[in-house]
């Protein structure tokens, strides 16, 4: 069998310590299981605990992108607005994910409802677009076809009288070498010829 497994996370988010790691001072323990011989059972299993508690840096002490969740992970319920400092997008829609679970029954299925609009306009413009797209390739193809083959007969066209033009000189001079002329009489004639 040819199969990838994808790896499996569990986060437990804990509103409390546990009581033999109250002297680790990190608010994250990773965790992966180990069998008889301690060996890790499955690389691809791994529990992450996050212990809430541990975490104790103010809003203005936030470095990192983690400080920032743990921040919002363990302040969001008294938050009234979005920090200044938390003003990326992915916190933005967490932000709004917030405001739109707080919402009644009847806000949330309007909101559902609206977002579904929203999502049909865009599918439509999209599918506009890309139809558009495809109509003026198609239409520069064309276009870009029919100028080539034009540009082609020119081309060819001159390309062909321009050796017509030279097999004619080429014949009469022959002939008017036959004739005994001089080689400045003859070119004296040919250059008085019509273009």
């Amino acid at each position: 069998w040819n199969f990838k497994l994808d790896p499996v996370y569990t986060v437990g988010i804990l509103d409390f310590v546990f009581e033999e790691d109250r002297e680790d001072p990190d608010a994250i323990q990773v965790v992966k299981l180990k069998n008889q011989h301690c060996k890790t059972f499955y690389e691809k299993l791994t529990f992450i605990y996050i212990e809430l508690p541990k975490f104790t840096k103010s809003l203005d002490q936030l470095q990192t992108h983690t400080d920032k969740w743990l921040f919002l992970l363990k302040s969001l319920s008294h938050l009234l607005d979005q920090p200044q400092n938390l003003q990326e997008s992915v916190f933005s829609e967490l932000f709004t994910a917030a405001e739109v679970a707080q919402f009644d029954p009847l806000e949330q299925v309007a909101y559902r409802e609206s977002l579904k609009h929203y999502w049909d306009l865009n599918n439509v413009v999209d599918t506009a677009r890309e139809e558009g797209w495809e109509e003026g390739r198609a239409k520069g193809w064309e276009d870009g076809l029919a100028a080539g083959e034009a540009r082609g007969r020119e081309e060819g066209l001159a390309a062909g009288e321009a050796r017509g033009r030279a097999a004619t000189i080429a014949q009469i001079r022959q002939s008017l070498e036959a004739t005994g002329l001089s080689q400045a009489d003859i070119d004296r004639a040919i250059a008085n010829l019509d273009p």
